[in-house]
């Protein structure tokens, strides 16, 4: 199983929400820095949680 660098799923977080729309109060649109901001507790946005674990459900099946 390989192993994923954290800033390309922060990246890949980024990237979906940008293209769902979900864009947040404080910018213009997600980067990969508001993202692991928020994973790290310092902003609160419950949209990249939720976008964070479907992507590690991907990668989980994707691995089995």
């Amino acid at each position: 199983m390989a192993r994923i660098k954290k800033m390309d799923i922060y990246k890949e977080v980024a990237e979906r929400l940008n293209a769902k729309g979900k864009l947040p109060f404080s910018a213009r649109e997600w980067n990969t820095g508001l993202v692991q901001q928020t994973v790290y507790g310092k902003l609160k946005y419950p949209e990249v949680m939720e976008e964070l674990k479907l992507i590690m459900q991907d990668y989980e099946q994707s691995n089995i």
